[in-house]
């Protein structure tokens, strides 16, 4: 709703009407056209709706922002078509790296399969669940979409600098054991009793592919 004013002027531009131009067909001042894009005053629903007309624009679009037609007609198919990839992946490597892991005593190919592959796997799982449940129940565009996405993003991120910091725990030898790289691993759920913390992650993995696709612009 906030944004009304700046819905009205994209639609203008696009339209490649003048303020002065929207002001004689709506017969008021261009002051009042002004006001109403910077936010000063607000049109009445009388007003909005012969601006939406005038426009050519819907009057929603005008209220919660242009409703992009998606090009992403695909988009369920893709995603399932990557967790089907990711699943088989899994099921190929989950024997594979454990059978490695008994007999040449050596955790890193199951670590990599838990740290990167599963995480990738619930991510993509979140990304479809929430691409059919947005498209059974079509929800309006979200208010607070902006801090759902920085939220996802910000989980993200610490997840790969964790991820970073432990693998170049692993490989640089250099690289003393801190009470950084330790977080890192409890992070991770790299180290004895941190199963829960491995649970956690898992979940935020799910919510973070969902949140991203709840929060995208449709």
């Amino acid at each position: 709703m906030r944004d009304i004013g700046k819905n009205i002027r994209q639609a203008r531009e696009r339209k490649g009407c003048s303020q002065e131009q929207l002001a004689e067909l709506l017969f008021v001042t261009r002051q009042t056209v002004s006001n109403y894009e910077t936010g000063r005053s607000r049109p009445d629903v009388e007003t909005l709706v012969k601006i939406s007309q005038l426009l050519d624009v819907e009057v929603t679009n005008l209220i919660y922002g242009p409703q992009q037609v998606t090009s992403h007609r695909w988009s369920f198919w893709i995603r399932l078509s990557i967790v089907a990839a990711l699943l088989g992946i899994s099921l190929w490597l989950t024997p594979f790296s454990r059978r490695y892991a008994e007999l040449y005593y050596n955790k890193i190919p199951e670590w990599y399969r838990m740290l990167i592959l599963v995480p990738c796997v619930y991510f993509s799982l979140g990304q479809l669940f929430l691409d059919v449940l947005r498209r059974i129940w079509k929800p309006k565009p979200l208010a607070g979409a902006k801090i759902i996405r920085g939220v996802c993003v910000a989980w993200i991120v610490c997840y790969c600098a964790a991820l970073l910091l432990a693998f170049l725990q692993l490989y640089v030898e250099c690289l003393e054991y801190t009470w950084l790289v330790k977080c890192a691993y409890t992070f991770l759920g790299m180290v004895p009793g941190s199963g829960f913390a491995r649970y956690c992650g898992m979940t935020c993995a799910f919510l973070a592919g969902g949140g991203l696709v709840l929060s995208e612009d449709k």
